[in-house]
């Protein structure tokens, strides 16, 4: 059997019957919304984005030609979607970048909350929210109407954690997000705990902060395809190690190492390891 399709339809996923989504009941329905095809840019180093494109009222079902006509543009845009966030680590790799290993960032001259912290009702509206978080929402896209007062980012994870909730999907309910001048926030979305026997269910939370060090190496290695022994040799690197040190935790001679980052100089377009931890940390080591 074949690798799924990165492009599907809404009729195709539910066979016809869209009733079985739960997303069509709870929210498309209300909107006439036919049909929808979904498409997903990703790669073998992370999924950088997806597409939806809707069918409402009168209009006809997506044909299998349109569905396949953007599974096959889903590759090449996947790639030009992590060269953009490669892109954005090197053009904001000069020293004073803010953005610093305890998941603090800095919105121009003044420090953002480490932490902020929205709490969604069933219908993913802002239930709740501690008195740091307008600072980071100005930095976040505003979602759909009728939503748009609650960021995009947040509806994603939050929609992420419905979908685990409901078996859909297994991956973890959190997500990182450029917010601009090399700056990257991470945002999870979990159920928290209620102990009052009603008919609701306990509010979502979701929780916005920097990205820690370890966060900001993952997604540059990613973004640059860093094989996983290169990724490992900046994350030593961002320790402080040695080449010496390096060699010994990978089973290797120094020569290796050595070659091994002339490799990743050339991929990132820097001549050092300073210069190369600099644009990953965004810290002007």
């Amino acid at each position: 059997m074949g690798a799924p399709s990165p492009a599907v339809t809404l009729l195709q996923a539910t066979e016809g019957e869209l009733a079985r989504s739960p997303v069509w009941n709870g929210v498309m329905q209300r909107y006439g919304v036919r049909d929808v095809l979904s498409t997903v840019f990703s790669d073998k180093y992370g999924c950088w984005a997806w597409l939806d494109l809707w069918r409402t009222g009168d209009s006809r079902a997506f044909s299998d030609q349109e569905a396949s006509y953007l599974a096959a543009l889903a590759e090449v845009v996947a790639a030009g979607l992590r060269r953009a966030v490669a892109g954005e680590f090197r053009a904001n790799a000069a020293p004073g970048t803010a953005s610093f290993g305890n998941g603090s960032v800095r919105n121009g001259e003044h420090p953002l909350p480490a932490q902020a912290v929205l709490t969604l009702d069933d219908d993913l509206r802002i239930a709740g929210q501690t008195a740091s978080v307008d600072d980071w929402l100005r930095l976040l896209q505003p979602g759909p109407s009728p939503h748009h007062h609650v960021p995009a980012e947040v509806l994603n994870v939050a929609a992420q954690l419905l979908a685990r909730e409901a078996g859909v999907d297994s991956h973890e309910a959190e997500g990182r997000v450029n917010i601009g001048a090399g700056r990257w926030a991470t945002l999870r979305a979990t159920r928290m705990a209620s102990g009052a026997p009603d008919s609701a269910g306990p509010p979502l939370a979701v929780t916005i902060q920097g990205c820690s060090a370890s966060s900001r190496l993952d997604m540059f290695a990613r973004a640059f395809g860093l094989t996983p022994r290169q990724g490992e040799l900046l994350r030593l690197a961002s320790t402080g190690a040695d080449t010496g040190t390096m060699a010994e935790a990978q089973g290797v001679s120094q020569y290796t190492v050595q070659d091994q980052f002339k490799h990743v100089f050339q991929t990132c377009g820097v001549h050092s390891r300073p210069s190369l931890l600099a644009m990953a940390l965004g810290n002007g080591i």
